[in-house]
């Protein structure tokens, strides 16, 4: 068949396969990361970090999601559940905004995880006059804030735990 579309001319048009990744980087794009452009913030609560992580236990792993204040480094809102979702974030979020209401937050930083990019989570920041902000992919030093309290957390505490 290729012979015979050789001697007349013809080229078979073919539709390129897009990964899932692909399809959402207008999402990555258009989000893209902020928190470069302002390192360093000059007053608290004007950024918040924020990112998940598994903890382990004998009968089954459950999931911490905190957000850090960038500039004083202090927690601000925490949430724990058996399930690493977007309902999970959101908890940690809300937590974090009853914890500090009188707080002006610009700007929101996580990875490119799936709870980050949903939508119930980008309308409960733009509910609040948040903007958001997400890491280059794969680059882990963006969200270095978070990766470091969670490093801390497990190196001090977790991993010299036994949980039941």
């Amino acid at each position: 068949m290729a012979s015979i579309m050789r001697e007349h001319g013809l080229v078979a048009k073919m539709k390129l396969k897009r990964s899932g990744r692909e399809r959402m980087r207008r999402f990555y794009n258009a989000e893209a990361d902020r928190i470069g452009c302002c390192p360093s913030p000059n007053e608290q609560g004007a950024i918040w970090v924020t990112d998940i992580t598994q903890i382990n236990t004998n009968n089954k792993p459950f999931f911490l999601a905190a957000v850090m204040d960038k500039f004083s480094r202090r927690l601000v809102g925490l949430a724990m559940g058996l399930r690493s979702n977007s309902a999970l974030v959101r908890r940690a979020l809300k937590n974090a905004i009853k914890q500090c209401p009188d707080t002006q937050v610009s700007l929101v930083h996580s990875d490119q995880g799936v709870e980050y990019t949903s939508h119930a989570y980008r309308m409960l920041l733009k509910a609040n006059s948040m903007e958001r902000s997400i890491s280059r992919k794969g680059n882990c030093y963006d969200n270095a804030h978070m990766e470091s309290f969670f490093h801390s957390l497990k190196t001090e505490m977790i991993n010299f735990q036994h949980f039941i």
